[in-house]
């Protein structure tokens, strides 16, 4: 349920944060319970510890990604430039276009996995090709290193961190950072009933 006392929420973010928090609560019987301080503003929202991340590191890790994929994108769909993604060759290169930048979204590069490197290097220059702007939005700060490098040097404008938050704010209109540390805790996967 939201904070009542925090500044109002969009009913987009709302109904987002709400649908992944009943997800989070089923997976949540699997992990042992610990108190530790939480990393991300995602985290934070729905109460996963580092601990709990870390027993279950690829599920967290899908999980908050289209979480932050979803919310960025239910964002750009209420912007007047907001295009949906185009199709090359079946792919989808992006998440969405909005003015002329082509805005793929990710939690975090975790690892140097040439095969996604290789294949976001080629979609940066599809898109450069198409005319646009490739820009990628990265939730967290604790990348590897090289794998944005990589990325930058294919094109990709990466933003991450305040980065990412400053260019939805710029560009989408909507301080989606202000949003999730007024809801820090309100969609809270402890303390709940499980299935």
């Amino acid at each position: 349920m939201p904070l009542a006392s925090h500044p109002p929420v969009t009913p987009n973010t709302l109904d987002l944060l709400g649908r992944y928090r009943e997800s989070f609560c089923a997976k949540l019987a699997e992990v042992p319970a610990c108190e530790v301080p939480e990393e991300d503003l995602l985290m934070q929202v729905f109460g996963i510890t580092s601990e709990m991340k870390m027993a279950e590191r690829q599920y967290w890790g899908r999980e908050l990604g289209m979480c932050w994929e979803r919310l960025v994108h239910a964002h750009a769909r209420c912007h007047p430039a907001y295009e949906p993604p185009f199709r090359d060759d079946g792919d989808a290169p992006c998440d969405f276009i909005v003015g002329g930048c082509a805005v793929d979204t990710k939690y975090r590069f975790g690892s140097g996995d040439s095969g996604t490197q290789k294949k976001l290097r080629d979609y940066a220059g599809r898109l450069q090709a198409a005319g646009f702007t490739p820009v990628m939005l990265v939730l967290r700060e604790d990348n590897l290193p090289g794998a944005l490098e990589s990325l930058a040097r294919a094109g990709w404008d990466v933003r991450r961190g305040e980065a990412a938050f400053e260019w939805i704010r710029t560009n989408l209109n909507v301080d989606v950072q202000a949003e999730l540390r007024a809801q820090r805790g309100a969609f809270r996967i402890r303390g709940v009933e499980h299935g």
